[in-house]
């Protein structure tokens, strides 16, 4: 009989210690709610802030360099295939332009 007594008591401690905490988390909402409502108001009080400076955006650097045979036999393609729609446009078919790199 003690046992189902202590279960009973430890039960009912139980249930006491859940109500408890929904109650402060109920008032914890509560509270919680109102001071988001506050600083809400007090933040349309303020003026605006304003905006950050504009980002300076940097600067590219070029090099002038040798081109290497990779950039060689590209610049030559791209060339060729210039000169090929040119040509292809203009009905200049009797006309090629020679490029020598």
């Amino acid at each position: 009989v003690d046992a189902a007594a202590d279960h009973a008591a430890a039960a009912l401690d139980a249930v006491q210690a859940v109500e408890q905490a929904m109650e402060k988390m109920h008032e914890n909402d509560q509270m919680g709610m109102r001071e988001r409502a506050a600083k809400a108001a007090i933040d349309r009080l303020k003026p605006p802030s304003p905006p950050p400076p504009p980002q300076q955006e940097k600067e590219e650097v070029w090099k002038l360099c040798t081109p290497t045979e990779e950039d060689q036999d590209e610049i030559e393609e791209c060339i060729l295939e210039g000169n090929q729609t040119y040509n292809n446009d203009h009905n200049h078919d009797d006309r090629t332009t020679t490029i020598d790199i």
